[in-house]
């Protein structure tokens, strides 16, 4: 609303202006959206979360804020699991806004998650607008599942990357015995002697291993480059002979990976 003490023509009659006119029908102009990276390491969501910014243009400011409103709309997919939240933009100046993409975890955790986010923006009239859609893969690695017998399974290295080498340490196994390290493309939950399956076998293969004096072994498969592969996700078990165990054999927790874009 605007207010002239003084006319500014014809006699210079004092006008009162009044806001009576159409109600806004134009929706704030989403100008752009900072875009993700096809792959996001779990590190970032450990540290806060991921940043993203928003321009967003409307037709009322007064003193640097504006009336226009905004938000993250999130969606996320781990393993079939669906959510679905939002969260709130804050303008920062300069019809640039603030958000933070912070995704609560899946009941199989944040490895692998896809997110997708849009951001939708409104005005004090109700007229909304929606971006398209900008999407990532959290890729990392986590461990899952209980050992049974094998005390652990860990990447020997930092979240393998294309092009990098997937390295794998495996500890507290059977000293001096052969083992097998299980490498697929889903989970599983089977009970099996030794400890549970948690690698579907459908999806997997198998790689030898040699535990030494200390229970220890290794493996490391290198990463094609090919970047269709960024946030392709792994399932990993090692398994290992043991005679002085009733069943024979012992198995590690599982380890998820999902491949990081370099």
């Amino acid at each position: 609303d605007a207010i002239s003490g003084q006319g500014e023509s014809g006699v210079f009659t004092d006008r009162y202006y009044r806001n009576t006119g159409p109600a806004d029908t134009h929706p704030p102009r989403i100008g752009r959206v900072e875009a993700a990276p096809a792959t996001v390491p779990l590190a970032a969501f450990a540290a806060g979360g991921l940043v993203r910014h928003a321009w967003i243009q409307d037709a009322t400011w007064d003193d640097g804020w504006t009336f226009a409103t905004a938000a993250l709309l999130i969606e996320t997919d781990k393993l079939g699991e669906l959510a679905a939240s939002s969260v709130a933009l804050r303008h920062s100046g300069g019809q640039i806004f603030r958000g933070v993409i912070a995704p609560a975890p899946a009941s199989t955790g944040l490895v692998g998650m896809r997110v997708d986010y849009r951001v939708a923006a409104g005005d004090r009239s109700g007229n909304p607008s929606v971006s398209s859609v900008h999407s990532f893969v959290i890729c990392g690695s986590a461990s899952y599942g209980a050992a049974g017998g094998v005390n652990s399974i860990a990447l020997g290295a930092d979240s393998p990357a294309l092009g990098g080498t997937l390295a794998v340490d495996a500890a507290g196994g059977p000293a001096n015995q052969p083992g097998l390290l299980v490498l697929g493309t889903a989970r599983a939950n089977l009970p099996l002697y030794g400890g549970q399956l948690l690698v579907a076998l459908d999806s997997a293969a198998a790689f030898p291993l040699a535990f030494d004096g200390a229970g220890l072994a290794s493996f490391a498969l290198p990463v094609p480059t090919t970047t269709a592969l960024a946030g392709f996700v792994l399932d990993l078990q090692c398994g290992a002979l043991d005679a002085s165990k009733p069943q024979g054999v012992v198995l590690s927790n599982g380890l998820e990976i999902a491949l990081c874009a370099p």
